[in-house]
């Protein structure tokens, strides 16, 4: 027995003929939207992501975070005073480690030598024999260098 036949055995036992249309959706549900077990939904996700990112974020980056949204007059001098400094270190640690991008382009930049390099060692050793085979034809010798008739 087939998937359909079993969806078309359940449909008759349960009274629903087949041009009728039933739809067994959630009243309510928007659309696109899946409707998840406990733990599982949109809020919890995206809730437990924050909470998982502040466990991880040092105390100072969060004053710093939360100094910055309160706006510079509203700070103290120590509290401008640190969060200047945190800001600071922050720019100097971007700039000393190198960043994927950098990474990625010195890799590519390589790579590209590597065979721009092949391909115009090639192109050489092409126009030189091709060159070298003139030049003996005009001699009167054939490319293995013996003399033609």
């Amino acid at each position: 027995m087939t998937i359909n036949d079993r969806i078309e055995a359940f449909l008759r036992g349960n009274g629903v003929s087949d041009d009728e249309l039933v739809h067994y959706g959630v009243p309510g549900m928007k659309w696109g939207v899946r409707r998840g077990t406990t733990g599982t939904s949109l809020g919890a996700i995206v809730k437990r992501r924050a909470e998982k990112r502040a466990a991880s974020s040092s105390e100072e980056h969060l004053n710093t975070r939360a100094a910055i949204k309160k706006g510079r007059h509203q700070l103290t001098n120590k509290e401008l005073q640190d969060t200047i400094t945190r800001l600071n270190l922050e720019q100097q640690y971007d700039r000393l480690s190198p960043s994927a991008k950098a990474k990625a382009a010195k890799t590519t930049s390589r790579i590209l030598g590597q065979v721009g390099n092949t391909i115009l060692s090639t192109a050489i050793q092409t126009s030189v024999k091709i060159g070298a085979n003139a030049v003996l034809d005009a001699a009167g010798f054939d490319s293995k260098g013996r003399k033609k008739d």
